[in-house]
């Protein structure tokens, strides 16, 4: 009731705590764990119950991302004013063109960043997309408008970074001493390449409606890459099902007792060879990964650390020549 008796009571916040509590603020939160709504007046006076809520007060939602309300931020209030020539038709040409493609730029970069911050690969679309005449100079085949040319180019270097970028990692990368590495180090990588693949292949892949299609014919521009992606998500996907089988068996190994270590052997050796019989890329020479084998679950258990000794099946595979 002091947000509305007394006029230096500006703001309040309302939210939920991880208790499943109401709590309020009579200011913003430095580091908020949910979402939660606020109400800040108009004017530093108090709120008769007769009043308007429109009228006194300003309200909405915030989220306890801080990129993600800076994005909404952005889509919501700055791109809208900026895309309104009539909110700087005083301002000199050059000043209004230059603040709106920072803008814009600015828009395509929190757009990316708040999709790497959920574990997502997100392709921004050139702004104004969605408007008509630029749907119809994406139709042209010649004398287009500088302007979309600008932005086709633009947002067409940002994809081929942003898929370079996630083509190029690979699991030696998370890996780098190779024989002294657990495989569930790897099982991660390959579930999240797989995830981020896959959602990258949804976005070029998408045409219930026109921004997807649109964005398809933006991946024409760069092809080759786009067909790359599509093969590296193949093989991820591919390692992903069949390591699948194999993550489980050494979680048994991982769990047991070293005494009890030897029996389990046979059923991860059986596993790990049907993988490299079956699986298109997981014993392809020059494939982006190692085998997950290299694991020395126990041997720190007792103090082998300073002489790494490959488990048998690695050998197995070295011997044979096909490792």
């Amino acid at each position: 009731m002091d947000f509305f008796e007394f006029p230096d009571r500006k703001m309040l916040y309302i939210s939920l705590t991880p208790a499943g509590l109401v709590s309020t603020e009579t200011s913003w939160p430095s580091n908020p764990k949910s979402k939660g709504f606020y109400f800040v007046k108009r004017k530093p006076e108090p709120i008769p119950r007769e009043a308007k809520i429109k009228k006194v007060l300003m309200y909405g939602e915030m989220s306890p991302s801080v990129v993600e309300h800076f994005s909404l931020l952005i889509d919501e209030v700055l791109v809208p004013l900026f895309s309104n020539s009539g909110n700087y038709a005083t301002w000199p040409r050059v000043v209004a063109q230059d603040i709106t493609l920072q803008v814009n730029a600015l828009q395509c970069n929190v757009f990316m960043v708040a999709g790497q911050t959920r574990g997502q690969t997100l392709l921004p679309l050139p702004p104004g997309i969605d408007k008509p005449e630029f749907v119809e100079e994406l139709k042209k085949e010649e004398n287009f408008d500088p302007r979309v040319i600008h932005a086709i180019e633009t947002v067409v270097i940002e994809w081929s970074h942003e898929l370079h970028e996630v083509l190029r990692h690979n699991s030696f990368e998370i890996v780098p001493d190779a024989t002294c590495s657990f495989p569930f180090i790897e099982f991660t990588f390959w579930e999240n390449r797989c995830r981020s693949l896959a959602g990258i292949y949804q976005q070029g892949r998408e045409n219930d409606n026109d921004a997807g299609t649109q964005q398809k014919q933006l991946l024409s521009h760069l092809q080759t890459i786009f067909r790359d992606t599509i093969a590296a998500f193949d093989e991820a996907r591919d390692i992903k099902i069949y390591i699948e089988p194999l993550k489980a068996q050494l979680d048994l190994l991982e769990q047991a007792d070293y005494d009890d270590c030897a029996k389990h052997f046979g059923p991860i050796m059986h596993t790990l060879c049907l993988t490299w019989a079956n699986s298109r890329y997981f014993n392809r020479p020059g494939s982006h990964h190692h085998p997950p084998s290299r694991n020395r679950l126990h041997a720190d258990r007792k103090g082998e650390n300073s002489n790494p000794c490959p488990p048998p099946w690695q050998r197995t595979f070295t011997d044979a020549g096909l490792y």
